[in-house]
């Protein structure tokens, strides 16, 4: 079993679902219909909003991950893909557009993550809202940060271990499950994303509205403290 596929099976252990974030997710998507999930993970997000009555289609890269979100719910439209095809898979408009837990950055450069903005800006009508995201790693650039707290799940007797590495222009991201003495590693190469770069693709991928928060409680962001890049934006008209 590769990693990421031994990672889903914990996913929702190590990262359960988050009252903050759905709340926020609904209030940004208010009046919003039909959703499109990009790197939906598990689920939970899509799930959540699928049951307060929206339409969801959610589209995720790991295959086991995808069937996890079938199995939770039948009413997700669960689409297993790249997120750089996402004309390929959808072509009818959404009402709304979120892409959240650090997917974004795993793509290579910006021009791949401004290539991928400007389809979902495709996919929306005019003001339509789009929320993302990210670590921050304004921090992490600044003050070289190398790991993050470590997740830890004592009823499961595992932890998540999170290490940075700066190799070149990107991030070498390291996560270690650690499971009844046993540890299973896989680096992935991630592109730090800092809020200034993405503010700036926001806009030239045709968003305006931007607002950035430090969490989904909704503090400002901090480029300095804040542990995460929350970005709302609206398709310009």
């Amino acid at each position: 079993m590769s990693f990421y596929g031994l990672l889903s099976k914990y996913y929702d252990d190590i990262f359960p679902a988050n009252k903050d974030q759905i709340d926020f997710l609904t209030e940004e998507m208010a009046g919003c219909q039909t959703l499109i999930d990009i790197g939906a993970g598990t689920g939970n997000a899509a799930v959540s909003l699928v049951r307060l009555g929206h339409n969801v289609a959610a589209l995720e890269y790991d295959n086991s991950m995808s069937e996890q979100i079938r199995e939770k719910n039948q009413d997700v439209s669960v689409i297993t893909g790249d997120m750089r095809k996402l004309n390929e898979f959808f072509s009818a408009p959404f009402d709304g557009a979120y892409c959240i837990g650090n997917t974004l950055v795993h793509l290579s450069d910006v021009s791949e993550i401004s290539e991928v903005l400007a389809q979902i800006a495709g996919l929306l009508p005019s003001g339509a809202p789009l929320v993302l995201q990210l670590v921050n790693y304004d921090r992490i650039l600044t003050d070289t940060i190398d790991s993050l707290p470590t997740i830890k799940v004592p009823s499961k007797k595992l932890s998540f271990h999170r290490g940075y590495e700066l190799e070149g222009n990107r991030i070498s991201f390291t996560g270690t499950l650690v499971m009844d003495g046993q540890s299973f590693s896989e680096k992935t190469l991630l592109y730090p994303l800092t809020s200034g770069e993405l503010t700036k693709l926001l806009q030239e991928d045709g968003f305006t509205d931007i607002s950035l928060y430090g969490d989904f409680k909704r503090s400002p962001y901090s480029k300095e403290n804040s542990p995460a890049l929350i970005a709302v934006a609206r398709k310009g008209y």
